[in-house]
């Protein structure tokens, strides 16, 4: 009996292929709360492609923004060294006395 039917659609009763199974992860304790803080739960059971998606994407997200956070400690010394008036406020997270004269 084979696994696929001739049009290559497995049959009704088939299980899924292991790559879209997905299997708990073992994670280190720090990232676990961070994901709970900024990532959307993980699906249980058999999720729907959608659903594995949606997850995958939270969790890129989630290990993207502390790479942020330390290219932005890493930019603080240039903040009293540089004489970039644009990285102030960028720093600071508002513009800055001369930007904000020069907007009104």
């Amino acid at each position: 009996m084979k696994s696929v039917t001739e049009r290559g659609v497995p049959p009704q009763g088939a299980s899924r292929p292991t790559y879209l199974t997905s299997s708990p992860h073992r994670e280190h304790v720090l990232w676990r709360f961070w994901y709970d803080l900024t990532a959307a739960p993980e699906p249980k059971g058999e999720a729907s492609f959608q659903q594995m998606e949606h997850f995958r994407r939270g969790r890129t997200v989630s290990q993207i923004i502390p790479a942020l956070y330390v290219l932005l400690l890493i930019s603080i010394p240039a903040r009293f060294v540089g004489t970039n008036t644009y990285l102030t406020p960028i720093i600071k997270g508002g513009p800055s006395r001369a930007q904000a004269r020069h907007c009104v």
